[in-house]
C-alpha cells in the first residue's frame, strides 16, 4: 500500500513537471510489460532528486526556486526512509539476478551469493530478502547432481528468441516458419568448418523431413489458404451472377 501510492505521486509528477523547467528531473517512464526492470531506475531517480532537495547548491537545481522545487517534488521528503530502505532490498536482488544469471545453479552457489551480497545487508529489510534469495538457492542445489550446473535466468533463450526473429526479419510476426530449423545454430559461433560438419551430418532430405513433421502449417500459409478459398468462392459466385 505504501509503496502504491508512492507510484501514483511518482506518475503525478511525470505530469505535472515534464513541460516545464523541471523537465530535466522528470521520473524515468514506465515499461508496462517490464514492472520488474522499473523499480531500479525509479528509486534511483529518488534518490537523485532527494539528494537536490537536501543540496541548494547543487547545479542540477540552479534554475529552480527553492519554492518552485519543494511544491513539485517535495513530497518525496516522506518517502525517504522508504527509498533507502527499498533501494538496499533492490540492490540485493540485482546482485542475485546478475549471480544467477552469469553463474547459474551450483553447488556452492548459496555460500557465494551470501558472500557476495554480504556488503549490502544494511537493514532488515534487505537481510530478509537476502535470506530468502539464499534458502531458495540452498534447496535448489540440494537437488543437483554431482558436478551438475543449472541455468537459473531465461534471459540467454529471450535473447535467442530475439536473434531468431532478426533471422525472420519481415516474416517475424508470422510466426514459427521453416527457418526454426536453424534455432540451434544461433546458440553457437558458426564458422565455415562446423557448417560442413552440420551439412555432412544431416541431409537437406531429413531437414525437410523434420520440418514437414514439424512445421505442418505457418500462420502465414493458413492465412493464404484462407484469401485462396475465400477467392475461389468469390469468384465462382461473380460467375454464376454473370450468366443468371
Amino acid at each position: 500500500e505504501r509503496f502504491a501510492k508512492f507510484q501514483t505521486q511518482v506518475g503525478q509528477t511525470r505530469s505535472a513537471i515534464q513541460q516545464t523547467e523541471l523537465a530535466h528531473l522528470v521520473p524515468p517512464g514506465k515499461r508496462p510489460k517490464a514492472r520488474f526492470m522499473n523499480l531500479a531506475s525509479t528509486l534511483h531517480w529518488a534518490a537523485m532528486v532527494l539528494w537536490l532537495l537536501d543540496h541548494p547548491a547543487a547545479k542540477g537545481r540552479a534554475v529552480i526556486t527553492p519554492e518552485r522545487l519543494q511544491d513539485k517534488l517535495g513530497w518525496l521528503r516522506e518517502y525517504a526512509a522508504d527509498v533507502a530502505r527499498w533501494g538496499a532490498c533492490q540492490r540485493v536482488v540485482s546482485i542475485g539476478v546478475t549471480f544467477m544469471n552469469e553463474q547459474g545453479l551450483s553447488h556452492g552457489a548459496a555460500q557465494r551469493f551470501g558472500k557476495l551480497v554480504a556488503s549490502e545487508l544494511t537493514d532488515h529489510a534487505s537481510r530478509d530478502v537476502a535470506h530468502r534469495l539464499t534458502t531458495f538457492l540452498k534447496q535448489s542445489e540440494s537437488q543437483l547432481r554431482a558436478g551438475e550446473r543449472l541455468p537459473l535466468i531465461t534471459e540467454i533463450l529471450e535473447s535467442s528468441f530475439g536473434l531468431y526473429k532478426q533471422l525472420e526479419r519481415q516474416q517475424s510476426k508470422g510466426g514459427f516458419t521453416s527457418l526454426l530449423a536453424s534455432f540451434g545454430s544461433l546458440l553457437r559461433p558458426t564458422t565455415p568448418a562446423s557448417i560442413r560438419k552440420a551439412f555432412s551430418r544431416v541431409s537437406v532430405k531429413d531437414t525437410q523431413a523434420w520440418i514437414k513433421t514439424h512445421i505442418t502449417e505457418t500462420l502465414t500459409s493458413k492465412r493464404q489458404a484462407a484469401y485462396r478459398e475465400f477467392q475461389s468462392t468469390h469468384t465462382r459466385a461473380t460467375k454464376l451472377d454473370a450468366t443468371t
